[in-house]
């Protein structure tokens, strides 16, 4: 495993217990003489087909992102890399993502959750600021039918699933306790389209399992925390649009393991998938401000 930056000796990694997704595998290790731990993501799909793009794009967000929201948020440094394998290794970082804590502990979700919602606000700012230095650099560039400029820094994995807070963090969340992950492939477009993620993604906290909390779709009282701070960016065409990237995604490329279940996962997503986007949808165009309707 070579060191990214090429100033330090290769590492061997004991790899930790294995976790398939459905576009990568994702796992805790240890460097064997050392035992620090890293984060490591390996660019194979639950069919094991290999994806070099992701694992290029990986790193093309993570540098990205670590220079345009640094004193926002932590973004864990790359550290080292493995074109054989397609494996990204990170440093390591003790948190637990946002989806995983409204789950684990509402309590606490509740606590942090505004706060949290107020660094990505930061983080909007950021990411626009950063979008206009780079502009002309040769980073792709989409241009939209909604919004201005395509002046903003984004990214694909730009959403609330890949944050993360450290379990000790205060309810006051700063930057340190702050960690952003995933980001995937960077690129410019308007801010509007990074802002249309990132609330979308609140909205879809919900969904998948425990299939009780699927069942009552999206939770319009975060919805209703996020939009005050989120709004200045906020686009009714724009949200339309992350709405039916994430309806093609969630309802048509279904990803899973055998026969029976998938049939029986296209049925739930047929059913309650199908109310959930509803819901979705309809409170973003009683709430959202704009002349075209979702």
């Amino acid at each position: 495993m070579q060191s990214l930056s090429g100033d330090s000796p290769p590492v061997d990694l004991r790899i930790g217990a294995i976790e398939q997704r459905n576009w990568s595998r994702v796992a805790v290790a240890e460097a064997t003489e050392t035992g620090k731990k890293y984060f490591v993501k390996q660019y194979l799909d639950k069919a094991g087909v290999g994806h070099p793009h992701h694992w290029e794009y990986e790193k093309d967000g993570a540098l990205l992102a670590a220079e345009a929201l640094d004193g926002v948020a932590h973004v864990p440094t790359l550290m080292f890399r493995d074109e054989a394998s397609l494996m990204n290794v990170f440093e390591y970082a003790s948190i637990v993502s946002i989806d995983v804590l409204l789950r684990k502990d509402p309590v606490a979700f509740e606590r942090s959750f505004l706060s949290v919602v107020r660094r990505m606000a930061q983080a909007l700012e950021a990411l626009q600021a950063e979008g206009k230095r780079l502009q002309g650099t040769g980073i792709t560039t989409k241009r939209r039918d909604y919004g201005g400029s395509p002046d903003a820094l984004t990214f694909k994995g730009f959403e609330i699933r890949n944050v993360g807070i450290s379990p000790e963090a205060p309810a006051e969340i700063h930057a340190a306790d702050l960690v952003l992950f995933d980001f995937v492939r960077p690129y410019l477009a308007p801010p509007e389209e990074a802002a249309a993620k990132l609330f979308v993604s609140i909205g879809m906290l919900n969904w998948g399992s425990p299939v009780p909390r699927f069942m009552k779709g999206p939770d319009p009282k975060l919805l209703a925390l996020s939009y005050p701070l989120l709004k200045p960016w906020l686009d009714k065409r724009a949200i339309a649009a992350e709405i039916d990237l994430q309806e093609r995604f969630r309802m048509v490329e279904l990803k899973s393991g055998g026969n029976l279940e998938k049939v029986l996962k296209r049925i739930a997503m047929l059913v309650l998938g199908r109310k959930y986007l509803h819901e979705v949808r309809s409170w973003c165009n009683k709430k959202i401000a704009s002349s075209a309707n979702l």
